[in-house]
């Protein structure tokens, strides 16, 4: 962790300045993700079927919910094929991904196109 606080003390104004997006911890922490992942497939594995399942499907795609807050409370919109993308590629999706949530959380949009789960609190 204290490396990748240095990295992104040194770093994150000039990457701001070449990409428009900001280095933030969560592209690392869901790149770090995706390589677990790979390494055991198990965690990215579903148990579908009738009855509470009775099949292990192992994905070869990364799909990850990241929470982004709103005045509404949290939304989680989901990062698509996190497997292809860097740390950068990421923190992109997830700055664009945070944009459409303040902008159509509270829509219909965000409903009918299910690209956003909403968290509840219970």
């Amino acid at each position: 962790m204290s490396a990748l606080m240095e990295m992104r003390k040194l770093y994150k104004d000039d990457i701001l300045k070449k990409s428009g997006v900001k280095l933030g911890f969560m592209g690392a922490f869901t790149r770090a993700c995706v390589l677990a992942m790979k390494d055991i497939p198990a965690v990215n594995a579903a148990i579908e079927g009738p009855d509470g399942g009775d099949t292990v499907v192992y994905r070869d795609f990364v799909d990850v919910s990241v929470a982004v807050s709103t005045e509404k409370g949290l939304v989680t919109p989901v990062v698509r094929n996190a497997e292809s993308l860097d740390i950068m590629g990421i923190e992109k999706s997830i700055a664009d991904a945070g944009k459409k949530v303040r902008i159509h959380a509270s829509t219909t949009y965000a409903k009918e196109t299910n690209v956003f789960r909403r968290v509840m609190a219970s």
